[in-house]
């Protein structure tokens, strides 16, 4: 019997993590474009692309995290 035979596969496992987890990456977006004031954002990049900019590394470090935790998790 394999040791995920009564629990959800490993997709499954990372799939409900990592949706878990979007909510605060959503926020943190939303934190970012709300409280940024216009004259902190860099010539030649919009307060949008800054705002979706900044939620790459916090996206990066969750999937990482997911794919740890679903695969520890049996």
């Amino acid at each position: 019997m394999s040791p995920t035979a009564n629990g959800p596969s490993f997709s499954k496992r990372f799939g409900v993590a990592l949706l878990l987890g979007m909510p605060g990456i959503v926020a943190l977006v939303g934190y970012i474009y709300v409280t940024t004031p216009a004259t902190a954002v860099p010539a030649g990049l919009s307060l949008q692309l800054l705002a979706l900019v900044s939620a790459v590394n916090p996206l990066l470090l969750l999937g990482v995290s997911c794919l740890l935790g679903a695969y520890a998790a049996p």
